[in-house]
């Protein structure tokens, strides 16, 4: 399966799609770029550290709402915490579960991906805490991380994506990245730009960090 497969066609709602690309020295420079990325792509829990922005927060927990001290697999759920408007206290988390996984290593060619696909998802059983979905159910992202030769590419592409006005209505919680993106849309892009350039940045701290 190619990762193109992942992404579904586009039917209605909003589209999105960013890239960001490094072109590095070597081809053994672009190999541990790429999976350092590809560690980073499965460790939500760092992601708001990469974003160097006071955007989204993510969690991973697995499939039966427990914090694993792993990467992310198929069937987890990535817990987002959305910030709020000031002086507004109600909690606004958003949910989306790992649909797929898919990896294509080749270390000794010249191509090699892995991507992510997330869907948006109502909270696992145990978790009552208010729900504020960011975007409607049958929203999807993909996120890929690619290396050509010495070049390695981060992208995200969001399809079907809606605005879920009714849960911001029933919580009274508005996320900052909604507002600053200028209403009800998507998070703001550079949100996601910040992302995708920190998946492929030089170690910030830590092992493949």
């Amino acid at each position: 399966m190619a990762y193109s497969d992942l992404i579904p066609e586009f039917h209605n709602g909003k589209e999105n799609d960013l890239h960001y690309t490094i072109v590095l020295s070597t081809k053994d420079e672009a190999l541990v770029c790429f999976t350092r990325a590809c560690f980073r792509l499965r460790n939500p829990s760092i992601w708001h550290e990469l974003m160097h922005c006071s955007g989204p927060s993510f969690q991973l927990l697995s499939s039966s709402g427990a914090a694993p001290n792993r990467l992310a697999e198929v069937n987890d759920y990535f817990r987002i915490y959305m910030p709020v408007i000031e002086g507004n206290q109600n909690a606004a988390y958003d949910w989306v579960k790992v649909a797929t996984i898919e990896e294509q290593p080749d270390q000794y060619g010249d191509k090699e991906c892995f991507a992510i696909k997330l869907a948006v998802c109502d909270s696992p059983d145990g978790y009552t805490e208010d729900t504020a979905h960011l975007h409607e159910n049958g929203a999807i992202t993909i996120l890929v991380i690619e290396r050509d030769s010495n070049d390695v590419t981060a992208s995200y592409f969001a399809r079907n994506i809606f605005i879920d006005t009714h849960s911001y209505e029933s919580t009274g919680s508005i996320p900052h990245a909604v507002i600053e993106a200028g209403g009800f849309i998507d998070i703001a892009e550079s949100v996601w730009h910040d992302l995708l350039a920190g998946l492929l940045a030089d170690e910030i701290g830590g092992a493949n960090m």
